[in-house]
């Protein structure tokens, strides 16, 4: 690899917890420096005002301080902590997000954007940027008296570090758990490749890994054993845990509700979600409320049926009312009677190297975008792989892979950046670089396979990547996945899911792993069928979490936080007991491990799963009617969607690719409700 593609990325063996906040703050010195320097400048001659000489600057800045130093760290954070890095972050994230919070209410900088707003030789991108600066702006109290502003902030530091603690009580309860078995005869219906994986020395080692908590609970035939690990993974930081008290998120979560209901107080709004759906496409939570009844209205008679028919088969061959932690064992096994294949025995069929290949293919054939393998470059763990992202003679960006479970990985799959597409002022192009991150079994001598449901969700994070890498935008606040309203930006990654349920696309990222032979007719004829299996449990599940995430962020106000911090678990299951028809374990603390709205960016935002998925599939149902690959269809997706990044209207955009708004009804199809 050449040394200036070594210069385009990060390098990650050079991020020290060691001296890390003496760097932040030796960069933070330096950027204030510049931008009081910037202000002086602006007052004395306003009409020399333009992009270059302003908000360009500030790209520079940001590029140092974060791109450069933290976001590598707060990347590594996530998928390699150690007790020092933890320390270091958390003493670095506040300063983070007060010097982000003091640029935003600088009330000089602010005046600075506006008149730059007015001038008429902006771009779309710059005036997009700026408009999300200004927007932000006012949510981070630039219009506040100073009393106000301080007290804003305030409360925007203990934010932070209430949503840092909370993650960190996540992870801490999830590894602190651990359960060795000596009898193998316990482990009885695990498949034996799980089993190997499990085996450490003469015993085996159950833990709370995404891998290891789903195949017990889906194939263990003790019921005792599944009962065991459904209660520790359900209690996760809670006061029921294994640990109480230690990394009990009960009072956390509490406090990140009531620091949001303040923010949004002192910003005038009615409520916190009103305050952060203020930059989504839908801004009124009333709307997002309709939408979700509405399809819970249309789902429910549906799901309920399923629950009876998953209960009547958990009697009739367990011979006992079906329990919380029986549920998904019987479901895999019902699901085995009606569509003659378990998901564990198409393993087999979906290698890794198979599925990534036909993956990148899919990429290619539609975006004509081609990834290459990057052999030399720095890697936080042996099991990173490098692409770059080519057209033509073009290298677009960089894409990371890390793909297995690990201790000290935070659980779940996601998408990140490290750094965004931006023209320097020299006119020099920064390539972005996104992170695809699961947390799959690690391979078992050399070999990973994985589940149907695993190839949907590396399809579904590379959309969002693939969103990052195709965009043409040159500004840094809207480049990307930055700037695009919540409720959007789970479209491209919705999209890329769709593929993975077609016949014909299958058989290109499928084939044995020993003798190469195809998925067989029958099986691939019944996975497509069990698309619609337990589709509508599915769905009410995700409206369960939208509805609390909403409810949550509009009916728990300040003083009834305080009061009683329960008061978010009783509402979870107020409204669990209205969407879930399967039997719920009341020991259950769900909310305590909900890390997309207490620790991610999702919070009054979950909906924008459900709501993006509306989008995708009727922009899927397009190249249903033209053709899988249909290349004017793939061009206005690329075009007003990928490549748009935060610019410009995001229904605008949309209605550049069909020509009208969303309708429902594919959404409605492809979960079996039409």
């Amino acid at each position: 690899m050449s040394a200036r593609a070594h210069d385009l990325l990060p390098r990650f063996s050079q991020v020290s917890p060691t001296g890390l906040v003496a760097k932040i703050d030796q960069i933070m010195r330096a950027n204030r420096n510049g931008l009081n320097r910037l202000l002086v400048r602006y007052a004395k001659a306003p009409q020399r005002l333009n992009w270059a000489n302003s908000f360009q600057l500030l790209e520079d800045w940001d590029e140092r301080l974060m791109e450069n130093l933290f976001m590598p760290a707060d990347h590594l954070k996530s998928v390699c902590e150690t007790p020092q890095l933890r320390t270091a972050y958390a003493r670095a994230l506040p300063k983070i997000t007060t010097y982000q919070t003091e640029n935003c209410q600088n009330k000089d900088l602010y005046a600075l954007a506006l008149d730059l707003r007015g001038a008429a030789n902006l771009t779309e991108a710059q005036s997009s940027a700026l408009d999300d600066y200004i927007l932000a702006a006012r949510l981070l109290g630039v219009d506040l008296p100073t009393k106000e502003g301080r007290a804003f902030r305030r409360i925007n530091d203990q934010l932070t570090r209430l949503t840092n603690r909370f993650s960190e009580n996540l992870l801490d309860a999830t590894l602190a758990w651990s359960r060795p078995i000596k009898d193998e005869e316990a482990l009885h219906g695990l498949p034996a490749s799980i089993r190997a994986q499990l085996k450490r020395g003469d015993q085996y080692v159950l833990d709370l890994h995404e891998p290891c908590y789903r195949a017990v609970i889906r194939f263990a035939a003790q019921a005792k054993l599944r009962q065991e690990i459904y209660r520790v993974y359900g209690t996760r930081a809670s006061e029921l845990g294994a640990h109480s008290t230690r990394y009990d998120n009960t009072q956390v979560m509490a406090q990140i509700l009531a620091c949001r209901c303040q923010k949004a107080e002192l910003l005038g709004f009615p409520t916190a979600a009103h305050m952060l759906m203020a930059r989504n496409m839908v801004t009124t939570p009333a709307t997002i409320r309709a939408f979700i009844n509405d399809l819970a209205k249309r789902a429910l008679p549906k799901a309920q049926q399923e629950a009876r028919d998953l209960k009547a088969h958990a009697l009739k061959e367990g011979g006992k009312p079906m329990q919380p932690w029986d549920t998904a064992f019987y479901a895999e096994r019902l699901r085995k009677e009606q569509f003659n294949f378990s998901a564990e025995e198409l393993r087999a069929y979906f290698p890794l190297r198979k599925v990534l290949q036909g993956m990148f293919a899919l990429a290619k054939r539609l975006f004509d975008v081609r990834f290459k393998a990057v052999k030399e470059f720095d890697p936080w763990h042996p099991d990173v792989r490098l692409f770059a992202a080519w057209r033509g003679s073009e290298r677009l960006g960089f894409l990371y892979c890390d793909l297995y479970a690990r201790a000290h990985k935070r659980s779940g799959a996601w998408m990140n950046e490290n750094q965004r597409r931006r023209r320097r002022k020299d006119g020099s192009v920064q390539l972005p670089v996104a992170y695809l991150i699961c947390n799959f079994r690690p391979p078992l001598n050399g070999l990973a396979l994985l589940e149907h449901a695993e190839v949907l969700t590396l399809f579904h994070e590379l959309g969002h990547c693939l969103h990052h890498l195709l965009t043409r935008v040159d500004c840094r606040a809207v480049s990307g996945i930055a700037g695009v309203p919540h409720d959007m930006v789970e479209l491209p990654s919705q999209l890329m899911e769709n593929w993975c349920w077609n016949g014909a696309f299958i058989k290109t990222i499928s084939a044995h792993h020993r003798t190469g032979a195809p998925l067989p007719a029958a099986k691939l004829k019944g996975l497509i069928a069990a698309r619609h299996f337990h589709s509508a449990l599915a769905l009410m599940r995700q409206l369960e979490f939208a509805l609390f995430d909403l409810c949550a962020h509009t009916e728990l106000d300040t003083k009834i936080l305080q009061a009683d911090p329960h008061a978010v678990l009783r509402l979870h299951q107020r409204i669990s007991a209205r969407f879930n028809p399967l039997p719920r374990a009341r020991f259950a603390r769900v909310p305590h491990a909900f890390a997309h709205i207490f620790a991610g960016g999702y919070a009054a935002g979950y909906y924008a799963y459900k709501w993006a998925e509306v989008m995708s599939t009727d922009i899927y149902a397009a190249f249903e009617r033209k053709g899988l690959y249909d290349a004017e269809v793939a061009r206005r997706v690329r075009r007003h969607i990928f490549e748009r990044g935060g610019v410009g209207d995001a229904r605008q955009n949309f209605k550049a690719v069909l020509g009208r708004e969303p309708q429902p009804d594919a959404l409605l199809k492809s979960t079996g409700l039409a």
